[in-house]
């Protein structure tokens, strides 16, 4: 093996966090680009803003939350980092559905309110599995 190529293994072993990152974005992108046909068969270019609107405020929380759980510092800390990182990933759709619910009917955006859903729930799975394998002692 290559220096290169072991000083690239060293890296990714070391940095959990943008692996896990990587792998959530990843995730994100195939769900995005199952639900790109649908979006534009429902409601056109406008479909297709949605989902991706979607996926976006799926995502930036999802890559926070993880930063979050990848400190390891004392167990102590931990329960806050998993508090903290639930508050962070819900926050956003939470805020965004409230908006919208203020602000239009709910036929009006029923459809990305579907999708931030759908989003949500898969980086919610991902971004659980890792925060866990994050925490999990070295081995």
């Amino acid at each position: 093996m290559t220096r290169a190529a072991v000083n690239w293994t060293a890296f990714w072993r070391k940095n959990a966090y943008l692996r896990y990152a990587l792998w959530l974005a990843c995730a994100v992108l195939v769900l995005l680009l199952l639900l790109m046909p649908f979006a534009h068969w429902q409601d056109g270019s406008h479909g297709l803003l949605q989902v991706a609107a979607a996926a976006v405020t799926c995502l930036l929380p999802g890559t926070l939350a993880l930063w979050i759980s990848s400190r390891k510092v004392e167990p102590t800390w931990v329960l806050f980092g998993i508090v903290a990182s639930m508050g962070l990933r819900l926050l956003p759709p939470l805020v965004i559905c409230l908006v919208i619910s203020l602000k239009a009917t709910g036929a009006d955006y029923f459809n990305f309110i579907c999708y931030l859903l759908l989003f949500y729930f898969a980086t919610l799975a991902f971004e659980t599995y890792s925060s866990i394998r994050l925490l999990q002692p070295d081995r």
